[in-house]
């Protein structure tokens, strides 16, 4: 798959598949907060940001490092 990344250009100076990893995990990391926050905040509304917080990093990292693991399988 190829991902536009030219916006994160001036942000990200490493390779491309790295700004790809940064798009795509922000990307996911909004999409699941959003979800998990509309879900926890109809039960509680206080601790819904703390989850959302707790659950996007540990989601960032997991999606990071099966990306790294997919990349080296197969060379740019």
């Amino acid at each position: 798959m190829h991902f536009d990344v030219s916006q994160y250009e001036d942000v990200y100076n490493g390779s491309a598949s790295r700004k790809a990893y940064a798009g795509m995990i922000l990307a996911l990391w909004f999409a699941l907060g959003g979800f998990v926050c509309s879900v926890i905040g109809d039960f509680v509304p206080v601790l819904s940001s703390v989850f959302v917080n707790i659950i996007g990093g540990v989601v960032a990292v997991l999606v990071a490092m099966a990306l790294k693991l997919v990349s080296r399988k197969r060379p740019e």
